[in-house]
Order: C-alpha cells, then structure tokens, then sequence
C-alpha cells in the first residue's frame, strides 16, 4: 500500500484496494465496485496515475487501470520440456502486467525445478503432481499448490532388449512406472531424450516419457502404451509470492481455459521442441483450469509406493 500524500481521500484509498486485488479492471467495473458514476472514478484514476501508484491504458477502446510493474522484481516460471503448456504464453503475458519483469526457464528434469521453486530461486513452476506434493512436504509449506495445468500425455515405452526401466527422479514418471508394473531395477535419467535413449539402444528395457516424446518413440518403432493421469501438472508457487496467489491463480484459470487457441509456432519455439509434434500431441492432453483436491487424495497412497520404491532402503545405505 502506498504513502498517501495529502489531496488524496478514502475514494483514492478504496480505488487503489479494488486495483491491487483484482486488477487490471476497467473503469465500468469498477465504478460498479465503488457504486460511483464513471466521471468520478476517472478523475481520481487520473490523480492516481500522477501519483505514480496506478497505471492506465487503453486496450481495444477499453481503459484499464492496473498497478504499475515494478522494475526491480523479477519474477521467473519454470515449466518442464513438453509440449502440454501452450497456455502459458498467455499466462506468462499476464503475470507480467503485474511485476513487469518475468523470465520462463525451461527444465527438463521435474525434480530440479521443484528444487528452485522451493529455494525461491522461482517463484511459479507448472509441476508434475507428486512433484508438488512431495515439495510442498519437505519444503515446509514453501511450496504450494494454486492452480490447474494439465493432464495425460504420458506413456510406457518399452524396447526389445534391456532389463530395468528407467524414469525422472520424483515425478509422474516414477508414479506411471508403479502403475505399470514395469520391473527393476529402476534407474533414473535427467531428461526425456535420455530415457529415450536408453530405451532404444537396449540399456533400459522400459521408460516413461511424456510428449512429444512419446510420438517420437512411437515411430522410432517402440511398443507405447498411455499412463491416465487426468491432472499431470499444476501451477505450484512459492510462498514468496503468496500475496499474489489470488490472481495469479485467476490469470491462469483464464489462460488455461484457452490453451487449444494458442499459438503453437511461439510455444514449440519457446521450449525448443518441433513444431508438428507440439501440435500434433496436443490432442493426447486435457486442460483443467482448478487442481482437483480430491484427484490429488487418491494418489496419496500410489504417491507413497513411488516415492520410495522397494529397493530404496538399500540405495540409501552405502555403510
């Protein structure tokens, strides 16, 4: 909340409330807020956009007031290698009309980007669900679980030679792999492309891969059988930005609600995958704009067997 310098009143006050918690609005919405007529509002916008606490600009005819950005945060999001998150490009428009400052790092190993987000080095990561719970536990609540993302396009793979299966450390993979039955040993990689890899060349009979990865093992001639799992990843914070959960939770509900009209030519660019397999595997995915509690209950149990897969006793001693 800002310094009121003298000039300014209780409208100026409640303006600036209704703004910084629900904004960008428009000047009818929040005339309707305040129950003043547009005339008023726009006057004491005017003197707060020259108070420098509220910005105004016009969007299609329409004038929005938001907060101004604020140069010197940065406000970084983490989303995994795949092609399930075109919605975040306009997820990622809209977080910066609230900081100004926002930069997207692609990961390709689950666990990593739940490392950073818990650090604070993130503040916004779209992570694989037992991901989320599992950092939300060891990191104390640090990590919390604010919004939806997406769901399926995930799958087995299996080669015609090799023993074991390989997966991503902490991650849906691991939970497919429990579902799947696939034998050990379990082995884990630090990317997709090297689960793929290690299935083709024989080193691991089997692995889990979302995609487009899946559709490139697929027609490099290994056997893919789907892992249903209705919600993949979800929007996770760190609670550094807990202030802004609200709408920051509002801002990709709306994002996700449009992901099939995305531009996919600017997603696969920006992680760096092929275009035709980001739109073709688009299709192998659901979007879901609120995480399902009760979903995220019935993989409590499941959660738990892959977390610690039997074996894990004996890896974790080394006396």
């Amino acid at each position: 909340m800002p310094r009121w310098p003298s000039g300014t009143d209780e409208l100026d006050q409640e303006i600036y409330r209704i703004v910084a918690e629900g904004g960008p609005l428009t000047l009818s919405e929040i005339s309707r807020s305040v129950g003043r007529g547009k005339a008023v509002i726009f006057r004491h916008l005017r003197r707060l956009r020259s108070l420098g606490v509220l910005e105004l600009r016009e969007v299609g005819g329409v004038l929005l007031a938001s907060l101004p950005p604020s140069p010197s945060r940065v406000v970084a999001v983490g989303i995994m290698r795949a092609a399930e998150y075109p919605y975040i490009l306009e997820l990622l428009r809209g977080l910066r009309d609230m900081y100004g400052n926002v930069r997207l790092v692609v990961y390709d190993d689950a666990w990593r980007a739940a490392e950073d987000l818990t650090a604070g080095r993130i503040q916004l990561a779209m992570l694989p669900a037992l991901t989320a719970l599992a950092a939300n536990r060891l990191g104390r609540g640090r990590v919390q679980i604010i919004g939806g993302g997406s769901g399926g396009g995930m799958g087995v793979v299996r080669g015609a030679s090799g023993a074991g299966h390989m997966v991503i450390r902490v991650s849906n993979t691991e939970l497919c792999a429990e579902r799947a039955g696939l034998e050990g040993p379990r082995r884990y990689a630090g990317s997709a492309g090297e689960v793929l890899s290690a299935v083709m060349s024989g080193s691991a009979g089997a692995g889990v891969l979302w995609e487009p990865y899946l559709s490139i093992a697929a027609s490099s001639g290994l056997r893919a059988e789907p892992c249903e799992l209705s919600q993949c990843c979800l929007l996770s914070a760190n609670s550094g930005v807990s202030g802004d959960y609200g709408r920051i939770s509002r801002l990709a509900s709306e994002a996700i609600s449009r992901a099939r009209s995305a531009d996919l030519q600017a997603y696969a660019r920006l992680v760096e995958l092929p275009a035709h397999l980001v739109e073709s595997s688009l299709r192998s995915y659901t979007f879901h704009e609120e995480p399902d509690v009760g979903y995220l209950e019935g993989l409590l149990e499941a959660a738990r067997r892959s977390l610690l897969p039997e074996g894990s006793a004996r890896e974790a001693v080394v006396a």
